[in-house]
């Protein structure tokens, strides 16, 4: 049984090898793909070529631990589904990335992710993603964070993340360039290190941050707090 079968739509994937690339097979007629008993994933997808795939919704309904999760240039995938994973990677664990980069994503779904250590975080230029909700996150370790050019992002929610945390300085956190938002939620923040850039976005009209003490604590500037 190949990608390629006509017959398959669905494919249930038991394989416990956690490097999981896309780009190395062809797909025409599979739309849905479930890695069953996927851990500590390294997940790479990266095609310029949509005419390869046709997949449009990836599962991972066991996997606890993310280590890596690459997705750049791809015009297919609808969404991603990660309904137990806990944590991206070991806390102070920066040799990997957080990159949703130009897809057709329009849902991802991480309900009990509470951590990400990541060396860079970017969700950008994704034209179909409406919203993004980190329900019980708490902590972001990374070297940056990029949330920009998200052409119909709405609503931008991180309901339970109180520190945004690294050890060296003039690190950002940048909110940009996304013209439908209207609303940053982060009701329980309390500690950003990196300097916060929100700014070109249009529509905004709240930010929410009631419990913040401190913006760009390891910033050498004056400039913790950055809205234009």
């Amino acid at each position: 049984v190949v990608y390629q079968d006509p017959n398959i739509a669905k494919l249930y994937n038991f394989t416990t090898n956690n490097n999981i690339n896309l780009d190395v097979v062809l797909y025409d007629r599979l739309t849905n793909i479930i890695y069953v008993n996927a851990e500590n994933v390294f997940l790479q997808i990266n095609s310029s070529a949509p005419t390869n795939r046709n997949i449009k919704i990836i599962r991972f309904p066991n996997t606890i631990k993310f280590k890596n999760l690459y997705i750049q240039n791809d015009m297919s995938i609808e969404s991603l589904l990660m309904p137990e994973v806990i944590k991206f990677n070991e806390e102070g664990q920066y040799s990997y990335e957080f990159r949703i980069i130009n897809t057709q994503i329009t849902s991802m779904s991480f309900p009990t992710l509470e951590r990400i250590s990541t060396g860079a975080m970017y969700i950008q230029n994704n034209n179909k993603i409406e919203n993004i909700d980190f329900p019980v996150l708490n902590k972001i370790e990374a070297v940056s964070v990029h949330i920009e050019n998200n052409e119909n992002l709405s609503n931008l929610n991180f309901d339970n993340l109180v520190n945004v945390l690294h050890n060296s300085s003039n690190r950002t956190f940048n909110i940009r360039n996304n013209p439908e938002l209207t609303l940053i939620n982060f009701p329980n923040l309390i500690n950003i290190n990196h300097s916060l850039y929100i700014d070109s976005n249009a529509q905004l009209l709240e930010i929410n941050a009631p419990e913040v003490l401190s913006f760009g604590l390891k910033s050498p500037t004056n400039y913790g707090l950055n809205i234009y």
